[in-house]
């Protein structure tokens, strides 16, 4: 008997080789990259709280013994800051732009945060007292930025230095207007706290960053590498997954280990029913049923199987999109899923 052409709703991806082996060994999975830049947006947005909080408190005092001039340029750069960080939260909030290009950016943003904030503090207190600032905001951003937002270790390395690096620069622009006497000393003396930040923001990042790399190595389930969540149902997680050796896309179904319990015969059953429905789908041959192509179980005692990767549309979304469908089609899709289900129940 000749087997008929496979006909669904869904239309099938292909997959470029290409686009993975550009990824480095560095890279995390989407899901990842996503909660990252969840969290970008929320940093630059409580930066953008903190200074509004600091220009409404800081204006009464500043007024009574700072230089008009120190205050005008000061009010300036906070304002920057203000910008600075409210486009970075709305561009992290859009879905216009690529993750790694909001990462990309919120380095960026750190970078330019302790440049202007280094100017500033170093311009006000220098104008102000005849002193530099060793510790302001950019140090703390230096600090904690890294591991709110964990980023490549060289990555956070480089951005780490040069945000400290504005720190003696701040103290060079004062000195450049004549505003203050300088010495070498306070070139130093400004240098020690971001030098010490710079130490924090690689050791912490690299801890950070580490973890969610071990969360990406236990998501490799035998040859497969889990890349993102697509559904929970009773017993497990279904996750889009791709063939390391072949580069092929799958969808791996797996018992999440939350679903166990402790009671092992109960967990034995689980099992059992797991890999017997494993089996049962391998062997059914109808054009019209999800293909199988392996299953298995880790070192971890994690079941799964990986079956034939369909991305599209579901029924639900199809009549959600674009309304009822006509009799003839639902008649013509059921008689499909009829003739899937009747060689299921026959084997």
């Amino acid at each position: 008997m000749m087997k008929t052409n496979r006909i669904t709703l869904l239309h099938r991806t292909t997959y470029d080789p290409a686009t993975t082996r550009k990824k480095t060994r560095f890279s995390l999975p989407p899901d990842l990259q996503a909660k990252a830049c969840a969290r970008v947006a929320q940093f630059s947005l409580l930066m953008t709280g903190i200074v509004l909080v600091v220009f409404l408190i800081s204006r009464p005092v500043w007024q009574d013994f700072t230089p008009q001039s120190a205050i005008f340029i000061v009010r300036i750069m906070q304002a920057g800051i203000f910008v600075l960080s409210l486009a970075l939260f709305l561009v992290a909030r859009s879905h216009r732009y690529r993750h790694a290009t909001i990462l990309n950016l919120g380095l960026l943003y750190e970078f330019v945060f302790c440049l202007i904030v280094s100017i500033m503090y170093n311009w006000f207190t220098g104008q102000s007292y005849g002193l530099f600032a060793a510790i302001n905001l950019s140090t703390l951003v230096i600090a904690v930025y890294p591991m709110i937002v964990p980023s490549p270790p060289l990555k956070t390395l480089i951005t780490a230095l040069a945000s400290a690096a504005t720190a003696p620069f701040g103290v060079y622009v004062v000195a450049s207007f004549e505003l203050v006497k300088t010495h070498p000393a306070d070139y130093l003396g400004v240098s020690i706290y971001p030098g010490v930040c710079v130490a924090l923001a690689v050791f912490g990042s690299r801890i950070i960053y580490g973890l969610n790399r071990q969360v990406v190595q236990a998501r490799d389930l035998g040859s497969y590498q889990l890349k993102k969540l697509l559904g929970k149902g009773g017993m497990g997680e279904v996750w889009r997954a791709v063939h390391r050796l072949l580069a092929r896309p799958a969808a791996v179904k797996i018992i999440n280990p939350s679903f166990l319990h402790h009671d092992e015969a109960e967990n034995d059953t689980i099992l059992l029913r797991f890999e017997r429905e494993a089996r049962a789908t391998a062997s059914l041959q109808s054009p019209h049923t999800v293909a199988l192509y392996d299953y298995g179980q880790t070192d971890e005692n994690t079941f799964y199987y990986a079956m034939e990767l369909l991305d599209g549309l579901d029924l639900e979304s199809f009549v959600t999109r674009f309304g009822p469908i006509h009799p003839e089609r639902t008649i013509y899709l059921l008689k499909q899923a009829c003739m899937s289900l009747a060689e299921a129940h026959e084997s």
